[in-house]
């Protein structure tokens, strides 16, 4: 026992013991914390190797997958193409058998018949026109001249001929499908027509037709022609008693077939 204040021995060497003891497991719980965590990382890292390959395999298979699906779609694409270039010639083949084709019809004997109520009696022939297609017209305009030479017709004769210093208007018309009906006039005087019968002159006529069909989105449609009129009869006479109406050797076209296709856009 300790008297006076002085220190106790026993004392000391028991406290000292205690702590001793207290380190020895303080470093024996770290010891073995540090295992637990060191199990723990190892277990950690062990799960993201194998969610690391997992993702890797998934990855592999989603780009396979997107690969594949890459090559369906171009497959599919391909197919729409094809598809659609079907569908286009199908409907190109249809607008071809169907579609409005106006002509005119001079294969037979052309009507005529004489103006009493003009100057000089001039005789007006009547050139009828004919829709061949299984579809009607739409906004058909149709254009005649027509001019007596002495000599071959010029290389650039296809114009539009002033009458009395004017041009001619249009005329608008319109054709059901397979019909027959409008019409434009040729009109000759007395005197060419004469003329033309003894050979001293050549008569011609030429023009246009203008047109749309039914169906959406088809270009403008055009049919130039051109006939050298001839008249015939008995040599003795002094009038032809028949006209025959033959086509130019030039100037018979449709569509961009003719060559100022362009200007009548």
């Amino acid at each position: 026992m300790s008297t006076n204040g002085a220190p106790n021995p026993e004392q000391n060497n028991d406290n000292a013991g205690q702590m001793a003891n207290e380190i020895h497991w303080v470093h024996r719980a770290t010891f073995f914390t540090q295992i637990g965590l060191g199990l723990i990382g190892l277990a950690a890292l062990y799960f993201y190797y194998g969610q690391r390959n997992t993702m890797i395999d998934q990855l592999g298979q989603m780009q396979a997958s997107g690969k594949q699906t890459d090559r369906l779609l171009g497959l599919y694409a391909q197919q729409l193409g094809e598809e659609k270039k079907l569908a286009d010639t199908n409907r190109d083949a249809l607008i071809a058998v169907q579609r409005a084709f106006v002509f005119p019809d001079a294969s037979g004997q052309v009507e005529g018949w004489v103006d009493f109520s003009s100057p000089g009696h001039p005789t007006v022939f009547m050139l009828p026109f004919e829709n061949s297609g299984a579809t009607p017209t739409k906004t058909l305009y149709m254009h005649m001249n027509s001019e007596s030479v002495r000599g071959e017709f010029p290389n650039n004769f296809f114009r539009d001929v002033l009458v009395n210093g004017k041009m001619i208007k249009d005329t608008q018309s319109m054709l059901g499908p397979h019909a027959k009906g409008a019409k434009l006039n040729v009109i000759i005087s007395q005197q060419q027509m004469n003329d033309t019968f003894k050979g001293r002159t050549k008569f011609r006529a030429w023009g246009w037709a203008k047109y749309r069909d039914v169906f959406e989105g088809t270009p403008l449609h055009l049919t130039e022609f051109c006939f050298d009129v001839r008249f015939y009869g008995k040599p003795e006479s002094e009038s032809p008693d028949r006209v025959i109406f033959d086509h130019c050797p030039t100037r018979n076209c449709v569509d961009d077939q003719c060559e100022d296709y362009k200007k009548y856009k």
